[in-house]
């Protein structure tokens, strides 16, 4: 028989969520019980099962990271082997864009970039991409030499959003997050850019782009 357990009979995940994000401070107990659901969820083997909770693993995960609740970044690190694009996605937005841990996961931040089989809608890619470009940019705009890594790590980092940009195997929205990071690394700011939903033309000699300052990086 599989597994019958009610793992959200005794936690909301939305009401903490709506709590948290309405600036309430979470007491280490309700910490305690939303990290706790988080582990339960995740180890649930019955794919079907699991799937119906995806929507409260999301919320608590967002409840940690909004809580700022750093104490549990091992317990998040665990979920960049799920195999869960969206949830790696969410994990690595909290980590590195939220709490600036980005130079622990750079290495894999830099595989998920070039994309993952699993990946199906390119949640993962395009979060890896655009932390990329968030990190060459937080370089540019404050770079006090406290930097883990090289030049040489710079320059492989800017490569390779450039590689996506140019490959047009890839999805126009991958394609375009890469164009965004480059210009990100570049010195512009997001105010500068189109909108993430905006259809930029990609194609050579495009008036959309900026290519001075993509050759510029490299």
């Amino acid at each position: 028989m599989g597994e019958q357990i009610d793992y959200t009979s005794n936690i909301d995940a939305e009401k903490l969520l709506l709590s948290v994000n309405s600036g309430d401070k979470l007491s280490d107990v309700e910490l305690e019980r939303v990290a706790h659901a988080i582990e339960q969820i995740s180890a649930i083997s019955n794919e079907q099962q699991k799937n119906m909770l995806l929507d409260d693993l999301y919320s608590l995960i967002l409840v940690i990271g909004r809580a700022r609740a750093m104490g549990y970044k091992s317990l998040l690190e665990k979920q960049l082997y799920s195999k869960d694009a969206f949830v790696i996605a969410l994990v690595l937005e909290i980590m590195c864009l939220e709490w600036g841990f980005i130079e622990d996961y750079l290495e894999q931040i830099i595989s998920f970039a070039v994309g993952m089989s699993w990946d199906e809608e390119n949640d993962l890619q395009l979060m890896a991409v655009k932390i990329l470009g968030e990190y060459l940019a937080q370089i540019r705009n404050n770079d006090d030499g406290s930097r883990k890594l090289g030049i040489e790590w710079k320059k492989l980092i800017a490569q390779q959003l450039h590689d996506i940009f140019n490959n047009e195997q890839h999805e126009q929205w991958v394609r375009q997050g890469a164009y965004y990071a480059l210009c990100r690394a570049g010195g512009k700011s997001w105010a500068d850019l189109p909108g993430e939903c905006a259809v930029i033309d990609l194609k050579p000699n495009s008036p959309d782009i900026d290519w001075e300052l993509i050759e510029s990086l490299l």
